[in-house]
């Protein structure tokens, strides 16, 4: 099977997205996707609290995630202050920790996606991942029918790997039976719903946390 997984450009998510991409062979992600106040796509838990970029101008209730924008001056302060805070007496802290500040630092968009995406693409390497990530294309129709379209844009792809959460609006996945792809769900059993960014800071081998199944 080829496998395809989908996702919005989270800002350093947990280890429950790391998980699909790592077991995926293509990553669609879905810049264009409509952003939401009280998603992830600008925010994340570190250390069970809030880690939250600073949005300049604050968006509308329909504007799309590609059309955000962060105030970046700010930002890199909030981050390099946040990190020092909540991991300075962790393991890694000195060495995946102030490489992670640097490469904050070193971002030069100030759109969110763009800054989200630079970030995927630093942790995917730091983990070890090959799995390519693809730029959403637009989607056709709501829900699951949505994924249908975006599936038939990758053509040779014939597998969805789902987060259990997507259980709710995809159904009983017969139309995905009937359009010949075989949805696969999530077997990931994460030790916390922090940022990826704690497993880094905590663990030797971060991708270890990244693949654990339930048994």
């Amino acid at each position: 099977m080829t496998v395809l997984s989908g996702h919005q450009p989270n800002f350093l998510p947990s280890t429950r997205f790391w998980y699909k991409v790592a077991k995926s062979d293509v990553l669609d992600l879905r810049h264009q996707a409509q952003f939401v106040k009280s998603g992830y796509i600008h925010r994340v838990k570190m250390r069970d609290n809030w880690c939250s970029l600073p949005l300049s101008p604050k968006p509308g209730q329909y504007d799309q995630i590609n059309t955000v924008r962060v105030d970046l001056p700010k930002a890199k302060d909030m981050f390099r202050n946040t990190m020092h805070g909540r991991y300075s007496g962790s393991r890694h802290y000195k060495t995946r920790g102030m490489e992670l500040v640097e490469k904050f630092d070193s971002l030069g968009s100030d759109y969110l996606w763009q800054i989200n995406l630079d970030l995927i693409l630093y942790i995917r390497d730091t983990l070890g991942i090959e799995t390519p990530v693809c730029l959403g294309v637009p989607s056709i129709g709501g829900k699951a029918e949505g994924v249908l379209s975006t599936m038939r844009a990758y053509p040779g792809v014939d597998a969805y790997l789902s987060g259990v959460g997507a259980r709710a609006y995809m159904g009983d996945t017969t139309n995905f039976d009937e359009a010949g792809i075989k949805v696969i769900w999530s077997r990931h059993a994460p030790i916390t719903d922090d940022s990826i960014v704690s497993i880094l800071m905590d663990h030797d081998d971060p991708i270890d946390f990244v693949l654990r199944e339930e048994d």
